[in-house]
């Protein structure tokens, strides 16, 4: 009874191991080569090359294709190996040389299909593209690019000339298109770009100077790095940039913050032609741009133009170079907007109040000084000396913390944007502000002009640096500064 248990339990497993084969052999399915119409498998197909020669032994390589025709030639001194025919002035990015040239000397293929009747399938008979190597004997070997391999990117169909055994191989883009694709496209870059959310104004820059001026631009912007600039932990801090023209103002929030990162970074999206003489850089609208940059970032000077729209952005091109590219509207739209200054979102100037040791306020029916006096107060826990600030006014002690707010309205004054017209009149109101005698500074002047419409042209220091305020920023300034004169304290200005 035991043995006929056992027979049968062995004859069970053996069913089961059987059944459990076929059904992997079910899921499997067929291989790619148990069909001779399907061509080898991807396993197989490492094993089969189309060309394997040494690059040295080829002395030019022709491309023809439906975007036009070049030639690649061997260059000594390129990392590739090769250049292209008639572009050796132009910068070319040897990377996508090397990409492409490395299908002319080593092609392998992904998959072989073997012999085939009808090459027009795979449209090898009119193919997209085709390129001829010649060797230093003379002989020549042609391969022809047919259609794209659905659902493979970057893998096409391709035959040797003469021959109808069919591949599938990946082949470099650019060797369907023309030469213009090896061009660099960058037009400047920075070694550290910003981003667009850099927005505070204390936010490292890579850039020293900038200047755009153009059609789009009836005020040129002007805009240079701060001299006087603090890190000082107060809120009355110098931007590290200032806007000099059309106005004077600190370069901060989303407005600066967009031309920042796209003057640290531009890359056309491709280039549209090479070599233009000077009656045809009219015809792109470079004779009278519509936008002008020039630039210093990391040390170097960058000049772009940026000429008539295109289909897809702009034309642009080096200032003194001769090459077209396009580049998308979005990547210079803070360029293209002349309202830059008032999109800014930032104040006219900011004052650093440990800078000033005096404020006269003249309006038209009195005069207010301030002093602001600098007081060694006792060392911290580290022993380090501390510095306190008194503001005195007519012999008396004043608050300071009203002071800093009276103080704060000066330093913090928004454009409503640039004056129509000339100045008229004399000034409603004047602030001078005389900065410390060791930072040898001399002093600023501030006059409000009434313009009506309940509006003041404001001018600093005959700068020609002026901006339009609200009636209503310089009614509350004087108050503020009548708060602070009546806001008188009997001891010293604590810590």
């Amino acid at each position: 009874m035991k043995k006929n248990v056992r027979t049968l339990l062995i004859a069970v497993i053996a069913v089961v191991v059987l059944a459990g084969a076929a059904g992997l052999l079910l899921l499997i399915g067929p291989q790619d080569n148990a069909d001779p119409e399907s061509g080898s498998s991807s396993e197989d197909a490492a094993k089969v090359t189309i060309l394997e020669t040494d690059p040295e032994s080829i002395t030019r390589i022709a491309v023809e294709n439906k975007k036009g025709s070049y030639v690649f030639l061997p260059d000594e001194k390129a990392q590739s190996g090769f250049t292209i025919q008639g572009m050796e002035k132009q910068d070319i990015r040897d990377g996508y040389v090397q990409y492409s040239t490395q299908n002319g000397y080593k092609l392998s293929a992904i998959r072989d299909f073997g012999e085939r009747e009808n090459l027009a399938e795979y449209g090898l008979e009119a193919p997209e593209a085709t390129y001829t190597m010649t060797y230093q004997d003379g002989a020549k070997k042609t391969v022809r690019v047919g259609l794209a391999v659905p659902g493979d990117a970057g893998r096409y169909y391709v035959a040797l000339e003469g021959e109808t055994r069919v591949y599938s191989a990946e082949i470099y883009g650019l060797m369907l298109d023309s030469a213009l694709g090896y061009i660099n496209t960058t037009l400047a870059i920075s070694s550290s770009p910003t981003t667009v959310e850099d927005t505070e104004a204390l936010a490292p820059t890579n850039l020293d100077r900038v200047v755009v001026e153009g059609k789009a631009w009836e005020n040129p912007l002007w805009i240079e790095k701060n001299k006087n600039f603090t890190k000082a932990g107060t809120p009355f801090f110098f931007s590290e940039m200032l806007m000099v023209k059309p106005i004077y103002a600190s370069c901060a929030g989303e407005g600066w913050a967009a031309l920042r990162q796209q003057l640290s970074s531009v890359i056309a999206d491709r280039t549209v032609s090479v070599d233009v003489s000077q009656k045809g850089l009219k015809e792109y609208g470079m004779d009278t741009p519509t936008v002008e940059v020039d630039y210093v970032m990391d040390g170097k000077t960058v000049s772009l133009l940026v000429g008539k729209k295109s289909g897809n952005g702009y034309y642009i091109m080096k200032k003194g170079g001769r090459a077209i590219f396009e580049i998308g509207e979005d990547a210079i739209s803070s360029w293209t907007d002349g309202d830059f200054y008032v999109k800014t979102a930032n104040y006219v100037r900011q004052y650093n109040v440990t800078d000033i040791q005096e404020i006269e306020i003249q309006t038209w029916e009195e005069t207010m000084d301030f002093f602001i006096e600098q007081i060694e107060g006792a060392p911290d826990e580290s022993g380090n000396n501390t510095t306190m600030y008194m503001i005195r006014s007519n012999e008396n002690e004043l608050n300071f913390s009203t002071f800093e707010d009276f103080f704060a309205r000066i330093s913090k004054m928004q454009s409503e944007g640039m004056p129509e017209g000339p100045l008229e009149g004399d000034p409603i109101l004047t602030i001078t502000l005389m900065y410390r005698e060791d930072l040898e500074m001399g002093g600023s002047q501030i006059r409000f002009y009434y313009a009506g419409d309940r509006r003041y042209h404001v001018v600093y220091n005959e700068e020609g640096c002026y901006v339009t305020v609200k009636e209503s920023y310089v009614e509350e300034l004087v108050e503020a500064a009548k708060r602070s004169l009546g806001d008188i304290v009997s001891q010293e200005y604590p810590e």
